[in-house]
């Protein structure tokens, strides 16, 4: 597996309109789930605003499933598998390397849209939280990259 592998199939993520559709949806409207998803109760604490990034984040957890699903369908709707196979010559080489591109690019669409969905609530309650929930919010962070 070469680095022009791993980079031919990122080109094919960001060329591909259904993928890029699904990232535009998941930047949009993960934030907007994370501040309206429930009511403000009595206590605000810090809480209370990580239990609302992470309910959004289980829905972009969908999301993620559909952007992998999309990405590996595209190759048989389109037969470029085979062009993939023989570029590459090993099969488990070339499943390895989607397997590269999918996580790279889940992981790099997590920390964005954590990063948005935080800043959405910091404007959206006029509280200066980001450190502190990025700090409390870590192991999450890490467990859902892991599924």
């Amino acid at each position: 597996m070469t680095k022009n592998h791993v980079k031919s199939e990122l080109f094919k993520i960001l060329y591909n309109k259904w993928l890029c559709l699904d990232i535009i949806i998941l930047i949009i409207f993960t934030p907007i789930m994370c501040v309206f998803m429930i009511k403000s109760g009595k206590v605000i604490n810090l809480d209370y605003y990580s239990n609302k990034i992470l309910l959004g984040l289980y829905f972009a957890q969908i999301w993620f499933v559909i952007f992998s699903v999309l990405y590996i369908g595209e190759e048989y709707k389109k037969s470029i598998l085979r062009t993939s196979v023989v570029s590459l010559g090993n099969r488990m080489k070339l499943f390895v390397t989607k397997q590269i591109c999918i996580i790279i690019c889940v992981s790099i669409l997590f920390w964005v849209i954590s990063v948005i969905s935080i800043t959405a609530l910091n404007l959206y309650y006029s509280q200066n939280i980001f450190v502190d929930l990025i700090k409390q919010m870590w192991p999450a962070y890490i467990s859902t990259i892991e599924i």
